[in-house]
């Protein structure tokens, strides 16, 4: 997965393009080992806010009140997509966790190691 998200990391940054509304189903692979961006209406670096962007769970902060936005904006969202695919969520509790990544906020993802496996070890 670190090769997967490197490879995202590098397109976004380094492409010169802004996705502006990066999500899960726009990642594709290609190839074993390859991942390639899709979607339609890519813009060109300091795109400004006014994608019509379906996918707003992945929005950075700054396109959540139609802000110019840049590559940094889609790292945001690359970041949590990662979150997603690390950790077992409700939607209620994703929708959660992503707004306070927006907000700035700190978010405790594990409360207390301990008692992370419990509900699960019970059926073994």
């Amino acid at each position: 997965m670190k090769s997967w998200f490197k490879q995202m990391i590098d397109a976004v940054v380094h492409g010169q393009l802004v996705h502006g509304h990066l999500k899960p189903s726009n990642i594709l692979f290609v190839a074993k080992d390859h991942l390639k961006l899709c979607t339609r209406g890519m813009k060109p670096e300091q795109g400004s806010g006014d994608v019509n962007n379906e996918a707003t769970l992945y929005m950075s902060p700054e396109q959540r009140p139609v802000l110019p936005y840049t590559s940094n904006s889609d790292v945001f969202s690359l970041g949590l997509i990662l979150v997603e695919l690390c950790l077992v969520m409700t939607p209620t509790v994703r929708s959660e966790i992503f707004e306070n990544y927006r907000s700035g906020l700190q978010c405790e993802l594990i409360q207390d190691a301990r008692t992370v496996f419990s509900p699960i070890e019970k059926y073994f």
